[in-house]
């Protein structure tokens, strides 16, 4: 049995995931199992989804490696091409330790650095040879783009999208709903849709809960921008170099700890627990950024048998939505009480 949300039983020939939220799923194709079992991929067993280690978080998570056999899943259970699975197991291999925490370090706050050196990191790697090997096109699967179900752009879902959240959803809210909006996935017309309007609404629900909640809740944002301001210290003092952020995130924090910087243990301390923090426009020590997440999802309409948006039937929703969109993109200016 693996740390997180899965567990794979090997066969000859081929491999057996069982996944909490999505059930039991035989794995026979050789290119996934080889890709399955590569190092890009088992490397991040040791990235953790929401950029610390589920001992140091506050929360329960789970890790990129989860969040990637997961998203292949998704797309199994819709009936995508072996290419598409291909490329949605691959779409987050370099993803660096801390995850989008990296992202407040380089201060890409469109947290898109991990997706700009896929193609970098994977050519280091073995991969191109597996692809290679099995007669798949690389240069067509590092470009998410190319296949709709994978990636789409918000406010529509996608596999990416619906995996990070539904994992949320079944550890925190409800296993049950979680389930639900999984099982009524459908396809039309090349993308990912709700097959009721009960499954959209839930799933929308549940997304803008967690964005205020959790994504872009304050708190997280504050918590990323510590740790940036660690690793920013840590490259400056030699204590870690860059190159070890593409290790995992348990290697970085040994470093960090075993160096004794006052500085560095002071900073880990506040982030290790519930920071206690004020919203203040004149007297903050942070002012702080981050991507905002929504979705407004397509769905099929049983009475009218049409693909129908969820907003049109809630316009209530789009109001909410672009109201808490427009505070957030103000951005906060806080400061830290304890």
């Amino acid at each position: 049995m693996l740390k997180g949300n899965i567990v794979l039983a090997k066969k000859p020939k081929k491999l057996i995931i069982k996944d909490l939220v999505y059930g039991k799923f035989e794995i026979n194709e050789p290119v996934l199992i080889e890709l399955i079992n590569s190092k890009p991929i088992q490397r991040l067993k040791g990235v953790w989804q929401h950029g610390l280690p589920q001992k140091y978080y506050y929360r329960k998570t789970f890790t990129r490696y989860d969040h990637s056999i997961g998203v292949m899943l998704i797309l199994r259970k819709l009936n995508a091409s072996l290419e598409e699975q291909i490329a949605g197991l691959l779409h987050d291999a370099s993803h660096t330790a801390f995850s989008h925490v990296v992202d407040f370090l380089y201060k890409t706050h469109n947290e898109n650095y991990g997706d700009d050196i896929l193609e970098q990191v994977l050519r280091k790697s073995n991969v191109p040879k597996i692809l290679k090997k099995h007669k798949i096109n690389f240069n067509k699967i590092i470009d998410a783009h190319n296949f709709s179900l994978l990636e789409n752009n918000a406010p529509d879902i996608c596999a990416d999208r619906l995996d990070y959240t539904l994992r949320e959803v079944y550890q925190r809210r409800s296993s049950i709903n979680a389930k639900y909006c999984y099982n009524n996935l459908i396809v039309k017309n090349k993308e990912i849709i709700f097959g009721n309007k009960k499954s959209a609404e839930l799933f929308t629900k549940y997304y803008f809960d967690l964005q205020k909640e959790h994504w872009g809740n304050p708190e997280n944002m504050l918590r990323y921008e510590l740790i940036a301001n660690v690793l920013r210290y840590a490259a400056n003092k030699k204590i870690i170099s860059l190159k070890d952020l593409h290790k995992d995130d348990q290697y970085v924090l040994n470093k960090l700890i075993r160096s004794k910087e006052k500085y560095i243990k002071k900073e880990l301390s506040k982030v290790f627990k519930v920071i206690k923090f004020e919203i203040d426009e004149n007297n903050f020590e942070f002012d702080l950024r981050k991507k905002y997440r929504f979705v407004d999802p397509k769905f099929y309409d049983i009475k009218t048998k049409k693909i129908t948006r969820y907003s049109k039937i809630n316009p209530k929703y789009l109001r909410d939505l672009e109201k808490h969109r427009a505070e957030h993109e103000k951005g906060y200016r806080l400061r830290i009480l304890n």
